[in-house]
């Protein structure tokens, strides 16, 4: 039987970033377990150009749908599992290792995640990969990076339906963690994930931030069909 396929994908958006995209792309391509297939989508109008000089990569201009523009170029190439990652985060030299050990069909995890209180995200709980000492599962995931299986991925997409037209581009990481099975994994050393500068551009430097996360989870939860208290 031949191994699991792994496809990364990292979403190149804010100029400030493009430095730790470069940084992103050489840790996939030198870790111990590189992807099969590594696509950066650079939805930045402002530099068609570049990235295009990296070899091994698969450059795709996109429209800017913000972050959720990688769960869509995932699927232009198929794998076994999917390593989704915004600009502001990177792999250690086993982070592929251990999620492509430890991948599960069914699953979805990230590198944070959230147990939802009284259906909400700013009252949750928030869960570490770094600091875990075990597996806790979440309701929602949140953070830079996910890793799916294929049926999770679609699973995901599929749940759009009913919340794009009034969220048009927010919440990806909260659907994707209400519509699978999400959980948290401990990282070992030498696995652990790597936090890069934001450039001070992130969305949650915006005073709404986690009022709009709030929101976008009631919304999510009331149309999946699941419990909501608000």
């Amino acid at each position: 039987m031949a191994p699991p396929t792994l496809t990364a994908v990292v979403v190149a958006y804010w100029p400030e970033r493009f430095g730790n995209v470069d940084r992103i792309i050489d840790d996939l391509q030198t870790c111990l377990r590189p992807p099969d297939t590594l696509i950066v989508l650079n939805n930045n109008p402002e530099c068609p150009e570049r990235f295009l000089h990296i070899e091994g990569i698969r450059h795709i201009r996109g429209s800017n749908w913000e972050c959720r523009g990688k769960y869509v170029a995932g699927f232009l190439v198929f794998a076994d599992y999917y390593l989704l990652m915004d600009d502001d985060i990177t792999v250690s030299q086993r982070t592929t290792t251990e999620l492509m050990r430890r991948a599960h069909p069914e699953c979805m995890t990230a590198n944070r995640g959230i147990v939802i209180r009284d259906g909400s995200f700013f009252a949750g709980d928030i869960h570490d990969a770094n600091d875990q000492a075990e597996d806790v599962p979440v309701d929602s995931l949140c953070g830079s990076a996910l890793f799916a299986s294929h049926a999770a991925l679609v699973r995901t997409l599929g749940a759009e339906m009913p919340i794009r037209h009034k969220w048009p581009t927010q919440g990806d990481d909260i659907l994707a963690g209400l519509a699978n099975d999400a959980v948290i994994w401990p990282m070992p050393e030498g696995c652990q994930w790597k936090e890069l500068p934001d450039g001070g551009v992130a969305m949650n430097f915006d005073d709404d931030y986690y009022d709009m996360r709030d929101l976008f989870t009631i919304d999510a939860l009331r149309a999946l069909g699941k419990k909501c208290e608000r």
